[in-house]
């Protein structure tokens, strides 16, 4: 756990934040040090900053899946006349957003 800390510490990520996803979600930190660095990297091309408590939340959300996962995801959201931009935009308000089930619905 510690590496996977020092590594968003590094970058900027806030220890309030760091502990609150310990707290919640415990695996996320408990990964492979070389996932961690990627996971990171990429969150953060995609705009996040560490500084902001969504940043670990767009880590959880990305540690939750390989990236066929991710592509599959984003085609789904395509599928209902999403743009990918409109997509990476929902993402980017509420990292979760894409965590969703693909089969789940309400009603």
């Amino acid at each position: 756990m510690q590496p996977n800390v020092a590594i968003l510490t590094s970058h900027g990520v806030h220890i309030a934040h760091i502990s609150k996803l310990i707290s919640s979600q415990p695996m996320t930190v408990l990964q492979k040090v070389d996932k961690m660095i990627k996971i990171v990297q990429t969150v953060k091309k995609l705009g996040f900053q560490p500084s902001s408590s969504l940043f670990v939340h767009a880590v959880r959300a990305m540690s939750s899946m390989k990236e066929p996962t991710w592509e599959r995801k984003m085609e789904v959201f395509k599928s209902l006349g999403w743009s990918e931009e409109e997509v990476m935009s929902a993402f980017k308000r509420a990292p979760f957003v894409i965590t969703c089930s693909e089969g789940r619905s309400r009603g």
